[in-house]
């Protein structure tokens, strides 16, 4: 069915339509802090990364070190203070003192004596560096074969009693006893060596001075000596050793003065018994063999020089009778 609009609705006359007024202009937004949402349960937001740091650049004068580190170190103390000008750097001072930690706790460094050492003092001193407790501790060590006169151990025993009261230990000891030996047994051996030639040179000389005649002025002058000091007293008188080793009867200014007193002395029939016949002989003996050279060799027997010895001992036989 259609509704039916009442009559009196119908002929009410419309109102006019006011138009709407216009709309402001929208305000600036207010900016608001930002509320960050929660994230949801049992998710776990990642940290934001830090922003990096910027490098930070040295000054390029600034020092290492302090430039006082010296006067700061020693703290008015003189003495250290010019110990530490040995060293450029602080890092120079502590790898010193590192190594001399090292060497003392290796044994290196051994602790040294006060100024005054008390006897405790020297006792542990002398055990920690191997010296003994008296000089002769040391000991001498002379080389096998090596035979020491009483001269040679007390020159020893004074230098091991200087060694002992310089607290020098055993092992340095023994190696200047072992240096000591070693060179005195290369001087003997060269004075040795001298002594062969020299003797060797005087007894060329002799020999070249005396000529023909050397042979019998050395009997003359061993005889000689024989006379005057007895045989043992001339064997140890010419055997002396003189200051270049050689020994005193091969001197020539021995030989020589021992030699012109025997032929001013001698006789008649001790010089012709000398000169080319055994000097052990006498007169009489010499005299009867020098005949019977007739009948063993009565060539050499008639040889001019024969016949001058034969009137040598005819003479002195005649004088001597």
């Amino acid at each position: 069915m259609i509704e039916q609009t009442p009559v009196s609705a119908q002929n009410e006359p419309v109102a006019p339509v006011t138009p709407a007024a216009a709309s402001p202009a929208p305000a600036a937004p207010v900016p608001t802090a930002s509320v960050p949402s929660q994230p949801d349960a049992g998710v776990v937001a990642a940290p934001a990364s830090p922003a990096a740091a910027p490098p930070v650049t040295p000054a390029a004068d600034a020092p290492k070190w302090r430039e006082d580190w010296r006067a700061a170190m020693a703290g008015g103390d003189d003495k250290f203070r010019d110990q530490l000008d040995r060293y450029a750097s602080p890092e120079a001072l502590a790898k010193a003192h590192a190594e001399l930690q090292r060497k003392m706790s290796s044994g290196a460094l051994k602790a040294t004596l006060p100024e005054n050492p008390t006897e405790t003092d020297l006792a542990e001193y002398r055990k920690a560096n191997a010296i003994p407790d008296k000089p002769d501790g040391y000991g001498i060590h002379a080389p096998q074969g090596v035979d020491l006169s009483d001269s040679d151990k007390k020159a020893l025993g004074t230098f091991l009693a200087d060694m002992h009261a310089a607290n020098m230990p055993k092992a340095v000891v023994d190696k200047v006893q072992e240096s000591y030996f070693k060179i005195r047994a290369s001087e003997e051996q060269a004075a040795y060596n001298h002594a062969v030639d020299q003797t060797a040179s005087y007894k060329a000389e002799i020999r070249t001075e005396y000529g023909r005649d050397y042979d019998r002025n050395v009997r003359l002058g061993n005889n000689q000596l024989v006379t005057d000091l007895g045989a043992e007293q001339a064997q140890a008188f010419a055997g002396l050793t003189l200051a270049d080793g050689t020994k005193l009867g091969d001197n020539p200014l021995f030989v020589r003065y021992i030699v012109n007193h025997a032929l001013q002395s001698a006789d008649d029939g001790l010089l012709i018994t000398s000169d080319g016949l055994n000097n052990r002989m006498d007169l009489a003996t010499a005299y009867r063999e020098a005949i019977n050279l007739q009948f063993t060799d009565p060539k050499k027997y008639h040889s001019p020089e024969h016949q001058a010895q034969l009137m040598k001992l005819a003479a002195a036989k005649q004088r001597a009778a």
